[in-house]
């Protein structure tokens, strides 16, 4: 055998451990970069680090207005931040461990249901696909909630290949419950599961089987009911939600033309973000191709697979969940999976047209995930400097300086200025009374999110709240006074503005989009034309400015 075998048989032998070790490595190297958290991490990271366990049992939200991650991801990430310190490494390490989980059990998974060439290119896409990648080290529930979603499949197909056995059942049933509150997408996985099952008819087995089921998917409707009457029930219809995941949901009637045309857009669009691939042209054929593949084969390995995704977007037609981006990260495995095995049957072919086919087809599949793994391998996935620009105002900030705040820029300033114990620094009057206690709060300027036109005149506006820190430093509440927001101070942007004499000043600006970058220039051009500029840190996408407003 010549070297060139050899290496090739090496390879060969040990494909699965390079595929898996380059997984782990970019994962890894995500997390070592230790990037600022940027506007949604800073409000997960406030609802864990400022809350305690007790509250967060309660589902008390310190930002109530901000999505929340599950109950039982927040209650493991604030275990995390006790045991090892509030930094980022200890928030995402949570998410970076269920990453590296779901790679390895997909694995595992995908070995199984697999051949042999299948399995290595679907396990090759897991390993380096962009989203996949960057999820694993943002403080997020997304890494785990397709972590969670692959566990349960690999368990209902055991259910399936094993007759519904008692001892399977039980075992889908608890870990169904339990997972429910680690990732509430899982109610898809789930309602899929439930699907297939019935599809099996378990009760012409016997009278066993049919309880042991009938069991199962009781124990997640009471898990699924006590989930929602704590914690889901305020979110399903919340505004923020809807307005933050625009063109996610549908809104026109379910039975039009106009809901078809959505289906497909946000179905077609999924292929890119979250499942990292383009040439939606090729991937589309390619997944329904692979899906009636994986149906001559095993029917009800392909239905466990494909079910979750047709319940997730049946919800979005309901106006439940957004089918978009990043939240149908728990999908991504079955994709994958369909297409590796449509690439499989296509390479089927005659023996002469093998080499030429595999390398198109490969090249294709392979060329977007690859450029992005080796891209962010050299580069920073960074969105905002908000950790160095509050270092900054915390060394030079003196008790008494007045803060205006651009409004992306408060959940960064509610983080940080807690972890910097640049908080216990700020003067806290009372502001007023509740429950026979004292309230004592920060005032600071808080700026509009966007300009406003007034007789043809554009004006930016601020008002006056409350910022309210406890005797830790940590984030509690923002409040604003009646009084103050009846008094709405509106900024022209083409003249000096004659700001109130707060002596020295900061601005506090943040935000990664093309439109903060604009409103927050237009904001800082009008502190320069009225005030004198003393101090300034100026990086990416972020910035803490001081100004002498006397």
């Amino acid at each position: 055998m010549n070297i060139w075998k050899k290496l090739g048989h090496f390879l060969s032998v040990n494909a699965e451990w390079f595929i898996l070790s380059a997984g782990i490595l970019l994962r890894l190297r995500h997390l070592l970069e230790n990037r600022s958290l940027w506007l949604d991490e800073a409000c997960a990271a406030v609802g864990i680090t400022s809350a305690s366990y007790r509250e967060i049992l309660l589902n008390h939200a310190i930002l109530p207005e901000f999505a929340r991650p599950p109950m039982m991801f927040t209650l493991l990430e604030k275990a995390l931040v006790s045991l090892l310190g509030n930094n980022e490494i200890a928030l995402r390490l949570f998410p970076f461990i269920s990453a590296i989980g779901a790679l390895a059990i997909f694995a595992y998974v995908s070995r199984k249901i697999l051949t042999r060439r299948a399995f290595y290119i679907a396990l090759a896409l897991f390993a380096i696909a962009e989203p996949l990648v960057y999820y694993s080290a943002e403080l997020k529930q997304y890494s785990t909630d397709l972590l969670c979603a692959i566990l349960l499949l690999e368990l209902a197909r055991a259910v399936l290949s094993r007759g519904f056995k008692l001892e399977e059942c039980l075992r889908m049933a608890l870990a169904g419950a339990a997972l429910l509150w680690l990732s509430n997408a899982m109610i898809f996985v789930l309602a899929g599961i439930t699907f297939v099952f019935l599809l099996n008819k378990p009760w012409a087995k016997s009278r066993g089987v049919a309880l042991a089921l009938g069991a199962t998917v009781l124990i997640w409707f009471i898990s699924f009911a006590l989930l929602y009457s704590v914690s889901l029930r305020h979110m399903v219809g919340n505004a923020s939600i809807i307005d933050t995941w625009k063109g996610a949901f549908c809104t026109s009637p379910l039975f039009s033309l106009e809901t078809i045309r959505w289906a497909w857009n946000l179905f077609t669009l999924s292929f890119e973000n979250p499942v990292g691939l383009k040439w939606v042209g090729l991937m589309l054929p390619l997944f329904v191709f692979g899906a009636w593949r994986l149906w001559g084969r095993d029917r009800n390995i392909m239905l466990l697979w494909l079910m979750p995704l047709l319940f997730t977007l049946f919800a979005a037609l309901m106006g439940k969940y957004p089918f978009y981006g990043r939240v149908l990260l728990f999908l991504t495995a079955g994709y994958y999976i369909f297409i590796a095995a449509a690439v499989d049957e296509l390479l089927l072919l005659p023996r002469k047209f093998i080499v030429p086919v595999t390398l198109v087809f490969l090249s294709i599949l392979f060329y977007q995930p690859v450029v992005d793994a080796g891209y962010f391998a050299l580069h920073s996935r960074s969105k905002t400097d908000n950790r160095g620009a509050m270092e900054f105002m915390a060394e030079y900030y003196h008790p008494g300086d007045f803060i205006y705040l651009g409004t992306l820029a408060q959940p960064p300033f509610w983080y940080y200025a807690g972890k910097t114990g640049l908080s216990k620094k700020f003067p806290q009057p009372v502001i007023g009374i509740a429950d026979g206690a004292l309230i004592r709060g920060f005032k600071i300027g808080k700026f509009a999110l966007d300009p406003k036109e007034i007789d043809g005149k554009k004006f930016m506006f601020f008002r006056y709240e409350y910022n309210i820190f406890d005797e830790n430093g940590m984030f509690r509440a923002n409040m604003g006074s009646q009084k103050d927001n009846q008094n709405i101070s509106y900024v022209p942007l083409d003249s000096a503005y004659h700001y109130p004499s707060t002596g020295r000043t900061w601005l506090v600006l943040s935000g990664p989009s093309a439109l903060e970058t604009g409103v927050n220039a237009l904001i800082i051009g009008s502190f320069n034309k009225s005030a004198k500029q003393l101090l300034a840190f100026d990086s990416f996408n972020a910035g803490v400015y001081l100004y002498d407003m006397r």
